[in-house]
């Protein structure tokens, strides 16, 4: 019967070996930093095309957009254009509400010419109790998009001013923020 016990330990000794050593080498490759290359358009781009993908509630994706578009003018990184076809990239941002004071914002940068989907980011926006709190998280939350889209094209972030949170449809003066023309107005 001792003989027994010992010929199922030369079976088993191996694979729990084997299985020691491939559980030892995982967190290693969970260290290894991804080597795959961004897509070219976002290291290139000069201007991009802010554009509000929307909300269940409009005025919380007004307070996204507008609060995402005042962390690009203040980060001078990009020329803002006026229209899509003036861009080289389309910024899409977009509140996702996961419950009535929480969510998180989202970011879709496409090629302007070929429209292609060429990155996504998201921010999680944090939980408030009162909305008019959820509406300021959501202004930090958008210009966190920014930082995450300068970290994503740079080799070190460039930090954006925190976010002022803005009244929707009160476009703040300010000397480099482009000057928005009408389709009606060009005749």
């Amino acid at each position: 019967m001792g003989q027994i016990k010992h010929n199922s330990y030369r079976f088993i000794l191996p694979f729990l070996g084997v299985a020691i050593l491939v559980l030892a080498a995982l967190p290693l490759c969970a260290q290894t930093p991804s080597n795959a290359p961004i897509p070219a358009q976002l290291t290139t781009a000069k201007t991009v095309f802010v554009a509000n993908a929307g909300s269940r509630n409009d005025q919380l994706a007004l307070v996204a957009y507008d609060n995402l578009y005042q962390a690009l003018v203040s980060g001078n990184r990009y020329h803002l254009a006026t229209t899509p076809a003036e861009a080289d990239l389309v910024l899409e941002v977009s509140v996702v509400q996961t419950d009535a004071l929480t969510g998180y914002t989202k970011l879709v940068i496409r090629d302007a010419k070929s429209q292609s989907l060429l990155w996504t980011t998201y921010n999680g926006i944090a939980a408030a109790g009162r909305e008019k709190t959820f509406e300021k998280n959501i202004a930090n939350s958008a210009v966190q998009l920014v930082t995450n889209l300068n970290s994503l094209v740079t080799s070190t972030p460039i930090n954006v001013p925190a976010a002022k949170v803005s009244a929707p449809n009160k476009p703040t003066p300010n000397a480099s923020t482009p000057k928005k023309t009408r389709l009606s107005d060009k005749q």
